[in-house]
């Protein structure tokens, strides 16, 4: 089913309804998803009438924290667009209550007319005013391509993190407390997304060839979303993300101000992106000898592949040149090379992170949430169980596979992005892109070079302006943490390199990151120095992010 991607009206906040949790469990454990419906609605009715008693606050709170779990059967994914379809919609935000908010399955069509059925994971703020709407509604994307926005809930921006011992803690520097943020593991195949049935064959997937197609389904589900909670119709609307996202987030402020006419698009964030690989690929060379992680004959050997790189994805080549480039960093953990795959960082440095220059392993922190969801029935409880990826024999919630395969495929790993992002600035959009001083892979060589070509798009002069704009000190609460340039068109463009960071800003630099945030939601571009300390929260740097790393 494709609904039609216009937005409605825009309404106030909608009350939470409330009702007896231990009634509604009791029943609905025994009973389908069509008789659920009808009991929903009757304790809703009754529950109306008692708000404000201890039992109706009690569970009221209870709902809040995920306790409840009536969503019929509860070993399928919930599906919710059937309801959405049927203006079913009390019934639908009951049924999808999870921890820090809803979770479950919007479906969109595919360039082919497949089902698509995209897992959301929607935490809305806490520290907000009862009407949502006047709050930011900020929608992530963690790239990949392949990489679940899961990742981004557990390992980012969301409201808790996974200790070493299972637990869920709260994340300090969460980025969803003053805004509700929408999750979605997008496109069809990333994390507990999956295509028409639950158990269709993976062979008979239609993978979603590029991100253009993977912003018009997520427009799709984003309108699906609004109807479910139409007090957002009326929110400051935010896109950010890491990595693949250089290429997913500018597609998807595009379709937004395309189809989604209506909706407040005010600005993106995008942290080391992968934008313009022609023009990124040939930096390499320079970085690995500027580390020391290579010796004259590899870097010799480096500047040969990442020129022929550049010059087969000039030509048209993406396959080829994702091949030569690939060589050297194993990017998609091998899945288009297996049985043996060359990885040339790992064999020049002994490391195999390529996503920090001083860290030979990925923190083991990274990985407790693909742990934590195994167990204790939590896949039951984001309403998952019985997609492909749930269960001991489900994926690994890992980028790579199919879906990268298929963009690489189709170009668009090649793509050019930054006129797109220069389209999103003369519209008005603010256009923050950052980068990791350790991030190997994607830091401040290749993607300082690559945002030249946003600052060329903007129009004749920007990119002489951008150029010599001032290069200002970023600090926050005394310490320099980056450094930042920005120009005003229509929108505010702007640069910074962030201090000791490497691939994903908002994991090892957590501090630096909410601040970036709190920037472009207040539009604070002119001045980068120290803020005040009540304006931030106060806890400790590794708070819910990679422990001592954040120390450097």
């Amino acid at each position: 089913m494709q609904s039609t991607p216009l937005l409605l009206s825009s309404s106030r906040s909608e009350p939470e309804p409330t009702a007896s949790t231990a009634q509604i469990q009791k029943k609905v454990k025994t009973i389908g998803t069509a008789a659920a419906t009808g009991l929903i609605l009757l304790l809703l009715f009754l529950s109306s009438n008692s708000r404000g008693s201890g039992a109706a606050g009690s569970a009221s709170a209870a709902l809040e924290t995920g306790s409840f779990k009536a969503s019929g059967d509860l070993s399928k994914p919930l599906l919710l667009s059937p309801l959405i379809d049927k203006g079913e919609l009390l019934v639908a935000r009951e049924l999808s209550r999870t921890v820090n908010g809803h979770s479950g399955y919007i479906t969109t069509t595919s360039t082919g007319g497949k089902d698509n059925h995209i897992f959301f994971w929607y935490q809305p703020c806490t520290e907000c005013s009862d009407d949502k709407s006047e709050a930011p509604l900020i929608q992530w994307f963690n790239g990949g391509p392949g990489s679940p926005d899961t990742v981004g809930v557990f390992n980012q921006i969301g409201k808790s993190y996974v200790d070493e011992d299972l637990k869920l803690q709260d994340r300090c520097f969460t980025i969803c407390r003053k805004a509700s943020c929408l999750f979605l593991d997008s496109p069809v195949g990333t994390g507990y997304s999956f295509q028409g049935d639950p158990d269709v064959d993976v062979d008979e997937v239609e993978f979603t060839r590029t991100s253009a197609e993977t912003a018009e389904q997520a427009v799709d589900v984003l309108a699906q979303f609004l109807e479910l909670f139409p007090e957002h119709k009326a929110s400051p609307y935010y896109i950010q993300g890491l990595s693949y996202a250089g290429h997913y987030v500018p597609h998807m402020g595009r379709a937004v101000l395309d189809k989604l006419k209506g909706l407040d698009l005010r600005g993106v964030n995008v942290g080391d992106p992968a934008m313009d690989h022609a023009r990124e690929v040939v930096e390499y060379p320079n970085v690995f000898k500027t580390f020391g992680f290579v010796d004259d004959l590899e870097f010799q050997a480096l500047s040969r592949m990442m020129l022929e790189s550049k010059r087969l994805a000039e030509s048209g080549d993406c396959v080829g040149a994702f091949t030569v480039w690939n060589k050297v960093f194993n990017d998609d953990g091998g899945s288009s090379c297996e049985p043996h795959c060359e990885f040339l960082y790992e064999a020049w440095t002994g490391s195999g992170n390529t996503e920090h220059a001083l860290i030979d392993e990925q923190p083991k922190e990274f990985d407790y949430f693909r742990k934590w969801l195994k167990v204790d029935g939590h896949e039951e409880e984001i309403h998952v169980a019985g997609s492909p990826a749930a269960g001991d024999s489900g994926a690994s919630l890992s980028e790579g596979g199919e879906v990268y395969s298929t963009m690489v495929e189709s170009g668009d790993f090649c793509e050019n992005t930054t006129p797109i992002f220069a389209e999103l600035v003369k519209s008005g959009v603010d256009v923050v892109i950052s980068a990791g001083n350790m991030d190997v892979l994607l830091g401040p060589a290749m993607v300082g070079e690559a945002i030249k070509g946003v600052a060329e798009s903007l129009g004749e002069g920007a990119l002489e302006e951008f150029a010599s704009s001032e290069k200002q000190i970023w600090r926050v609460e005394g310490k320099v943490v980056g450094f930042a340039k920005c120009i005003k068109r229509e929108g505010y463009f702007c640069y910074v390199v962030m201090k000791n960071s490497g691939h994903e800003g908002f994991s090892y630099q957590p501090r630096a990151s909410f601040d970036l945030n709190e920037r472009l939601i207040s539009r604070k571009f002119g001045w980068w120095g120290g803020r005040d300390e009540e304006e931030l929260p106060q806890c400790k740097e590794s708070e819910g992010g990679a422990g001592p790393l954040l120390d450097l």
